[in-house]
C-alpha cells in the first residue's frame, strides 16, 4: 500500500509539473517569445516525467529504475489510451512515448543516487 501511495504521489508531481510548464510555455507563446512547436510540447512532457521519476527515485531504497519504469508506464498508458480514443495514434507517437518513458527511468536512477539513505 505504501508503494502505491509513492507511485500516485509521483504521478501527481509529474502532472503538476506538466501543468506549470505548459502554462509557462503557453504564456511565452502568447507573447510571441517562442514559436509553439511539437518539440516544445515534447520537452515539457520529458521534463515533467524526469522530475516525477527523480522524486520517486529519491523515495526509494533500491531498484530506482524499476520504480521509474512503473510510474512512467502508468503515465504512458494513459497517454496511449487518450490518443487511441482521439484516433491520432501513430508510430511517431509511439517513439515519443518510449522517449518519455526513458526520461522517467533516467530521472529515477539519478534520484536514487542522490538519496541520502543510500550514501551510507
Amino acid at each position: 500500500m505504501k508503494n502505491i501511495k509513492k507511485i500516485i504521489k509521483s504521478i501527481l508531481i509529474t502532472i503538476t509539473t506538466f501543468i506549470i510548464l505548459i502554462t509557462i510555455t503557453t504564456i511565452l507563446n502568447y507573447y510571441n517569445l517562442i514559436k509553439y512547436k511539437n518539440i516544445i510540447m515534447l520537452m515539457t512532457v520529458i521534463t515533467s516525467m524526469f522530475i516525477g521519476g527523480y522524486w520517486i527515485g529519491k523515495q526509494t531504497i533500491k531498484n530506482g529504475w524499476l520504480e521509474g519504469l512503473k510510474t512512467s508506464t502508468i503515465i504512458s498508458l494513459i497517454m496511449i489510451i487518450t490518443t487511441i480514443l482521439l484516433k491520432e495514434f501513430t508510430i511517431k507517437y509511439l517513439i515519443y512515448i518510449m522517449i518519455i518513458t526513458s526520461s522517467g527511468i533516467f530521472g529515477s536512477i539519478l534520484g536514487i543516487n542522490k538519496n541520502e539513505k543510500n550514501i551510507n
